[in-house]
């Protein structure tokens, strides 16, 4: 970890695996954030929440990986990211409540593989502190959500008369393995989508299979057993 501290030069992509806590952490902690040409940043086997504190990057980084991560929440920089474009968020079985997400203003593709602890896609997941929720948003993937039960969108502040807008520019959704999975929330069909595929989430798909339910007209429409 020190070895890496002085090194504000790195450029381009950096993997890191920290498979047990550091001693000199506290020392060598905000080691990333420095780095301001780093634009691609995965992050493997970190086991707790202080150490993924200090391994806070530059606001410059475009492109994030998070996987096997053993913490029980993510840390506050996560949402605060402006340059990043990428995330992907993976095999993290101890967390049950994801960053608020929407925050992040230039995030174009998302993707949430196997976090079982998640049951509900949360005020935190979909709201943000302004009116647009995933402003650039473009493509998500749920795979391998095993708990998660419900997906709601923001509602309305009726009493200050403000309406929250979501994933404005969403083309592309897939949702796969999210076999407790209920329903899609209503302010999809006010996003742009173009292509939804729906694979091996079986409470999900049967409403929509025997036309219970009816989706509005979508270009590209996939629903798999």
């Amino acid at each position: 970890m020190k070895h890496l501290k002085d090194l504000n030069r790195l450029q381009g992509s950096l993997t890191m695996e920290i498979w047990e806590y550091p001693k000199n952490m506290v020392e060598n902690a905000a080691i990333l954030v420095n780095k301001a040409h780093l634009l691609e940043l995965n992050l493997h086997e970190v086991g707790q929440r202080e150490i993924m504190n200090g391994l806070e990057p530059h606001p410059v980084l475009e492109s994030l990986y998070i996987d096997f991560y053993k913490g029980g929440s993510f840390s506050d920089w996560l949402s605060y990211l402006p340059s990043l474009r990428v995330l992907t968020l993976s095999h993290c079985p101890n967390c049950k409540v994801l960053p608020p997400l929407g925050k992040l203003a230039s995030l174009e593709s998302l993707c949430i593989t196997v976090l079982i602890g998640v049951e509900k896609g949360n005020p935190r997941l979909r709201s943000s502190s302004g009116f647009i929720s995933f402003p650039k948003l473009k493509q998500l993937t749920l795979e391998g959500m095993l708990s998660l039960e419900e997906w709601k969108g923001v509602e309305e502040d009726k009493s200050q008369n403000i309406t929250i807008i979501i994933m404005p520019c969403l083309d592309e959704l897939e949702i796969v393995y999210c076999q407790m999975l209920k329903a899609l929330p209503d302010f999809l069909w006010c996003t742009p989508l173009q292509n939804l595929y729906i694979q091996s989430s079986v409470v999900l798909q049967q409403p929509y299979i025997h036309g219970v339910v009816k989706i509005p007209d979508i270009p590209n429409l996939d629903i798999f057993h």
